[in-house]
């Protein structure tokens, strides 16, 4: 499949040790999803960290406003 269109290019490399299942849970998320492991598993940690920032930010406003 090919990669979705990105403003940077991919210069960058991210290495993790995981358990075999785990690796086998991804690997079958990222074919049901017609998707590349990397492009599968590079959305989802963009996905969830865009997720926790929003999350921080509206708790920091939450207590900022509570002052």
């Amino acid at each position: 499949m090919a990669r979705p269109n990105t403003a940077e290019p991919r210069t960058h490399r991210l290495e993790a040790r995981i358990a075999p299942k785990v690796l086998d849970l991804i690997k079958r998320a990222a074919e049901a999803k017609g998707s590349s492991l990397s492009d599968f598993v590079v959305a989802a940690a963009r996905e969830a960290a865009a997720r926790e920032l929003d999350e921080q930010n509206m708790i920091r406003l939450s207590a900022e406003e509570q002052r």
